[in-house]
């Protein structure tokens, strides 16, 4: 399984699991905004985990999470 495989599991495939991806799950107009930024730590490494090789992915680290489009947490 590639990243981005996991990555659309994880999240609008949870949320169509429970009947509820037309408000949550993917970033798009409308939907619920519950969402974590993440940055890479490396700069030599491309911050996009969803072109990532497996063994990147522990490049990078949490910056930032909202939910309800509100900011709970930053670094």
């Amino acid at each position: 399984m590639s990243v981005a495989e996991a990555l659309r599991a994880y999240t609008l495939g949870g949320a169509e699991a429970e009947g509820s991806g037309e408000r949550k799950g993917s970033i798009e107009p409308g939907k619920l905004a519950d969402l974590v930024l993440v940055e890479a730590v490396n700069p030599r490494v491309d911050g996009d985990p969803t072109g990532m090789d497996i063994a990147q992915v522990s490049n990078l680290r949490a910056v930032m999470t909202l939910i309800g489009g509100q900011v709970v947490w930053e670094r």
